[in-house]
Order: structure tokens, then sequence, then C-alpha cells
């Protein structure tokens, strides 16, 4: 028998609010800590005191229709531009614009975009509104069955350009900073390395590098025994359950785990306001085209292609070294699907002269929601932007939250 020895975890470094756990809970994540197996039979071993507080806390109003959880992306937009299932948003603010080049977001093929505007307090949108800046964001809605043979080079030379013309021609500049989080900051890279006169400064989060530090998503698309061709030939999209449910295998037991932290917060209104938003959105799927998924795993998941300058857009080479604008590339801490490891490479290609990598607390989409990854996530975008927009020639003030 082995023995484990291990200091008490520090909860709040780990991605969870103290205000979200109580004692019995920090001994049982312990268990959880020494080995992620244990998590069942602790739970188990636990389940006779955690069922007698459940009782209490087990109340109608909990039992919540969809249509009555409290709404999501609150922040006032227009339609500036449209085709197809994709939209381009500009983000309307109380106060006019203050800073400018405008600031342009891709968001990840998989999901939907709202995860970036949640609700009021959890929307980075709303923050940079805030702070005088100028915001749009590429939706990409929902693909129809005859988009599963557009191309990923569709995506960046048609959609990404034509929203990237039409916010430069809105916001009257020439160069825009381009934000890529997780799928949309590979494509955000490739689109810089293309247009690079077009990208005043480029910012990616949890973006995939070095796919051999990639944990195991990497061993799962590996081109061995993961055929593209045959799962495109049935489904045509790709389904959204789909690669939900593979996220999930990943790491079944924090599923379990965030399942119980649900039950032990039934009496506390304000975590699960916000647990549910979260829950909506993490099964509000979307199908991925499928020639658009295919090409994206051929890219970067199999062989590093897109490091060693090897993948081709529209027979033109995609070589990171072009991309010169000043460049900020975020990991989380805690991310299980792009490890520090896997994203923190890409300064390494990246031509810029300015290249900077930093690392924020919390989990893959962990900007969007954990306190401690806003206070300090959010602040680093907002001081590069500040920075690389004509904030910079006022005067220094603080952040409005």
């Amino acid at each position: 028998m082995k023995f484990y020895f291990i200091q008490k975890p520090n909860i709040i470094a780990r991605g969870r609010p103290m205000f979200l756990l109580d004692k019995k809970f920090v001994s049982k994540m312990q268990d959880i800590f020494i080995n992620e197996m244990m998590v069942i039979p602790a739970r188990i071993r636990d389940g006779s005191y955690k069922m007698e507080d459940l009782v209490p806390g087990y109340r109608f109003e909990y039992l919540v229709a969809p249509e009555d959880l409290p709404q999501v992306a609150n922040t006032p937009k227009d339609i500036v531009y449209e085709e197809g299932h994709v939209r381009l948003f500009r983000y309307k603010s109380q106060t006019p614009s203050q800073h400018k080049p405008p600031l342009l977001m891709i968001y990840a093929l998989i999901n939907r975009s709202y995860i970036l505007d949640l609700r009021p307090g959890n929307s980075v949108i709303e923050f940079l509104l805030k702070n005088g800046h100028d915001v749009y964001l590429i939706d990409w809605g929902e693909p129809l069955e005859e988009d599963r043979f557009l191309d990923m080079a569709f995506y960046i030379e048609h959609y990404i350009d034509s929203c990237v013309n039409k916010a430069l021609e809105l916001s009257q500049t020439k160069k825009l900073n381009l934000f890529g989080w997780c799928i949309g900051g590979s494509l955000a890279l490739i689109y810089a390395a293309l247009h690079n006169e077009k990208i005043n400064s480029l910012i990616t989060l949890t973006t995939p590098g070095d796919i051999t530090h990639g944990g195991m998503l990497p061993l799962w698309s590996n081109k061995e025994y993961f055929d593209i061709n045959k799962i495109i030939d049935v489904f045509g999209n790709i389904p959204g359950k789909f690669i939900r449910y593979g996220v999930i295998e990943i790491y079944p037991n924090k599923e379990a785990l965030k399942n119980s932290i649900f039950y032990e917060n039934l009496n506390n209104p304000q975590f699960l306001q916000l647990y549910l938003l979260v829950e909506k959105w993490m099964n509000d799927n979307v199908d991925f085209p499928g020639k658009v998924f295919k090409d994206y795993i051929e890219s970067v998941f199999q062989d590093n292609n897109l490091l060693h300058g090897k993948v081709q857009i529209n027979g033109k080479k995609v070589s990171l070294k072009n991309i010169k604008s000043p460049y900020l590339n975020m990991a989380a801490q805690l991310d299980h699907l792009v490890p520090i490891e896997c994203s923190k490479v890409l300064n390494d290609y990246v031509g810029s002269e300015e290249n900077v990598f930093e690392m924020i607390p919390g989990g893959h989409i962990g900007l969007a929601f954990e306190p401690m990854a806003q206070q300090v996530g959010w602040i680093k975008l907002l001081n590069w932007l500040n920075k690389h927009t004509n904030a910079s020639e006022k005067k220094n003030q603080p952040p409005k939250a």
C-alpha cells in the first residue's frame, strides 16, 4: 500500500472561489488531488451527511425551466454585416468609443459566442466597452447542411476578411486589434500571417500551438486511427454533441465533481445563477462545418503543420514569422484542453518584435466567469489594448468594472 503526503491545496489558486466551498468539501478535494479517480469513492463515502445537507435545500424554485434562466448576451449590439449563418456584431456603449483602432473578436466554432457576454458583471465585452473600446464580434451561427463543403480557407479569406474590412470601414481606420479565443485564436493567427497590414496588434487566448504538449486531444485526433474522412462521410457537419461528449470524456471525473458542487450549493442563489448560465452555454452546442473541421485538425492537431509552415490557404503558404504586429498570447493556468506548454510555444514562432506571453488563473473558459481569471485576465487585456490604441496618449485612469 502506498501513502501519499500532500499539503492542503490552495483552493483559490486552483480556480474555485472560497465562498463556494465548505470544510467538508475541502477535505474531499485533498482526495481528488491525490488521485483523480478517487473522486467517486470519496463522494460515496461522504454521501450520508451530504444527503442531510440536501434535504432543506431541495426546493421547487431550483427546478428551473430553460426559458426562465437569466438572459444571456445582454449588451446592446447591431448586426453590421451578415452572410449566410455568419454575422458581425458591433456593440453599443452608453458613451462614444474613445479609443482607436477597434477590437475584433473571433470566437471558436464550437459552442456559442455569448460566453463573452454572459451577463452583466460577467461580460468581457461589457468591460471593454465601459473602458472606451470599440468592440466587434464575429458570430458563426449555426451551419447548414450545405456548409459542410466550405473549407477553412473560405472562412478565413472570405468570412473573416469581409468582417475585418467592414469593421475598418465603419471605424474609419486602416488597422484593427484582432483577438482570437481557442480555435478562433488559430484562425486569427492564420489571418494575421496572411494580412498583417490590417493588424494593429494580435491577441490569442487558450490557443493550441505545439500539439506534442496538447494533452488528450492530439492523441484522440492522431491520424493513425482518427479517420476524419469517414467521420465527415457519416455526419457531414460534425454534431455539436459529438464534440461536447468528447470533451467530457477527457476528464469524466470533472463532470462528477461539478454536479456534486451544484448540489452542495442549492442554498446559494448567487452561485446557482452563474452555474446554470454556464451550464446552459456548455450544452448549447452547434455543429462544426465538416470540411473546416477536417482542415483544422490536419493544420493544427496533426504534425504541428501550422507551426512548421506547411499550411496553405488558397495556394498561399502560411508562415507565422510573417506576423510582425505586437503579439499577446495568454494561456490559462488550469486549462486541461490546451495546456500552458501547448500554447506558450506560439511565441517562439511568431515574428513579432513585441512578443508577450501571459498566464492567467482559471481554466479554458475561465476568463468569461471565474472571478480570479477576470481580475487578472481582463486587466491584462485592457492594459494591452490601451497600450496599442490612442488610449496610450491619454492620462492613465483606473479601469471601470
